[in-house]
C-alpha cells in the first residue's frame, strides 16, 4: 500500500508504500491446499521425469512436495504493510515548507516540531501555498510505487495577497481556476491527487460566498470538501480523513503454473 500525504498548515498530502509479507499459496480445484510462509522456503525444485513433483526446500530439507498433478497452480501473496510519506507547507503572510519524508516513529517528532514552532502572522496567502504544495509534490523524488496520493488543505479565511506573490494571475479568481485546474487534470507518480479542503471560518471572515467557494475549488469533488464549527470538529474531520487515507489495502499476487 503506497500513499502519500502534505500538510498545508493547512495542507497535508500523504503517500503510503508497503513491504512485503509474502507466502505461497498452493492450489487445487481452487481451494488453497496448503499456505507456506516465504521466510520458511530455501528453494522450489520440480523433478524433470515423469511424474513431475515440485517439491518446497528449507534448511536442506524437504518440507513440502506435490505431484503436479494433483495440483492446480502455486501463487505468491504479497500483503504490503503501510508507509507513509509526508510534507507540510504552513503559510499565513509567508510560507513555511517542511518537504516530503518518510512518516514513521522515528521522524514524528520532527514534523510535531515544525508544526509547532509556525510563527503566528495575519495572513492568508491560501492559493499561493497549495500552488507551493502542488509544486511539491511534483518536485518529489519517491522511487517506490504508489496507490494514492492526496492533499487536505485547511483554512481558516479567504485568500489575501497570493496574486502580490505570483505575477502570473492577474486576480485572485484567475489564480483560483487555476489551481482548481491543476488539482483535477494533474497526475503524480502517475495518479489522480485527492484533493480534500476543510474550513473553519475566522470570526473577521462575512464573505460566506467565497469562503465556501474557496473550499469546493481546492477539493477534488464535492464529498471532499467540509466546513466545520469548531476546533474538535476540525480535529474529528481530520482524523477522519486520516482514517480514509490509511485504511487502504493493496494484495498483489504472482501465479506460477507448472505443466
Amino acid at each position: 500500500m503506497k500513499k502519500l500525504y502534505i500538510v498545508l498548515l493547512s495542507l497535508f498530502c500523504m503517500t503510503i508504500q508497503g513491504l512485503a509479507q509474502n507466502c505461497f499459496n498452493v492450489y487445487q480445484e481452487k481451494v488453497v491446499l496448503k499456505q507456506i510462509p516465504v521466510s520458511e522456503v530455501d528453494s522450489i525444485s520440480v523433478t524433470e521425469t515423469t511424474p513431475h513433483i515440485v517439491t518446497f526446500w528449507h534448511a536442506g530439507s524437504a518440507i513440502q512436495s506435490y505431484n503436479t498433478a494433483e495440483i492446480d497452480s502455486i501463487t505468491v501473496n504479497v500483503e504490503e504493510d503501510p508507509l507513509s510519506y509526508l510534507g507540510i507547507v504552513g503559510f499565513n503572510d509567508e510560507l513555511y515548507v517542511k518537504d516530503i519524508g518518510i512518516l514513521a516513529t522515528s521522524t514524528v517528532g520532527t514534523y510535531r516540531t515544525f508544526v509547532s514552532n509556525l510563527p503566528r502572522h495575519d495572513g492568508t496567502l491560501l492559493y499561493y501555498a497549495v500552488d507551493n504544495a502542488l509544486d511539491l509534490l511534483g518536485r518529489s523524488d519517491i522511487k517506490t510505487p504508489l496507490t494514492s496520493v492526496n492533499l487536505v488543505t485547511f483554512t481558516d479565511g479567504l485568500d489575501q495577497g497570493s496574486i502580490m506573490m505570483n505575477s502570473k494571475y492577474t486576480s485572485s479568481s484567475n489564480y483560483l481556476n487555476a489551481i482548481s485546474g491543476i488539482i483535477g487534470k494533474s497526475k503524480f507518480y502517475g495518479l489522480p491527487v485527492n484533493a480534500y479542503s476543510v474550513g473553519l471560518r475566522g470570526n473577521d471572515v462575512s464573505d460566506m460566498t467565497t469562503f465556501r467557494n474557496n473550499l469546493a475549488r481546492l477539493a477534488s469533488s464535492p464529498e471532499k470538501s467540509f466546513e466545520v464549527s469548531s476546533i474538535s470538529d476540525l480535529r474529528s474531520k481530520f482524523q477522519d480523513i486520516a482514517n480514509q487515507i490509511i485504511s487502504v489495502t493493496t494484495r498483489q499476487t504472482i501465479s506460477l503454473r507448472i505443466p
